[in-house]
């Protein structure tokens, strides 16, 4: 088979840059200094890129053509999201701090803007974060 693990790398790479980022909803002056944001239209971009690549990565018909696209196209979506996240104006935040119910912040936030769909894949972290934080 072909060799993937620079693509992995460079997939795992996209993934850490959009760890630091949150979609910016509201007024930029009210949001956290401590926080970056991008916008919705990014975030989407970011998300489709990851599936795509993950597929690519899963696919046997993969070849070196694909994979060194793939790796130009990270490597400018990767450049997109660190030239274009803003941080917030506001106070800055504890990202570890109490939120609504004791959730974190980040839990918050990501239920606000993602809805249901995003809160299945956090829904995990936040369980044990949850039950952890009780004991």
């Amino acid at each position: 088979g072909i060799d993937k693990t620079g693509l992995q790398k460079k997939l795992n790479d996209l993934k850490a840059e959009k760890d630091k980022v949150k979609v910016l909803v509201g007024d930029i002056t009210k949001l956290p200094s401590n926080q970056l944001f991008v916008t919705q239209e990014l975030m989407t971009e970011i998300n489709n890129k990851i599936a795509e690549i993950e597929a690519l990565i899963a696919s046997e018909e993969t070849n070196v053509v694909d994979i060194t696209q793939a790796l130009v196209e990270l490597d400018a979506l990767i450049t997109k999201v660190k030239n274009q996240s803003v941080a917030g104006e506001g106070a800055p935040v504890d990202p570890d701090g109490p939120g609504i119910d004791g959730l974190p912040t980040w839990a918050i936030a990501l239920i606000v803007i993602g809805g249901v769909g995003i809160l299945a894949g956090a829904g995990f972290v936040i369980h044990t974060f949850v039950i952890r934080k009780r004991k």
